[in-house]
């Protein structure tokens, strides 16, 4: 019979106010490398509060949405 282990789970915040200026410019850096593009959902619409159910089953939603705009090229 295989003995029983323990695993510990540490938790870290990362305090965005303490970072260090290289830090800083490393944020900077990735950020401008990425465009953002929103979508928004109305809570109160019957059809946008099934289109978020079926979008929080989606466990890669980044990838599952470029892999579509593929398919749309």
């Amino acid at each position: 019979m295989a003995k029983p282990f323990h695993v510990q789970v540490f938790t870290f915040a990362i305090n965005m106010n303490n970072r260090t200026k290289a830090h800083r410019e490393a944020d900077s850096r990735y950020s401008q490398k990425r465009d953002v593009k929103r979508v928004s959902f109305n809570k109160e619409n019957t059809q946008d509060v099934e289109r978020l159910r079926k979008l929080k089953q989606i466990p890669d939603f980044s990838n599952w949405v470029k892999q579509k705009i593929d398919e749309l090229t």
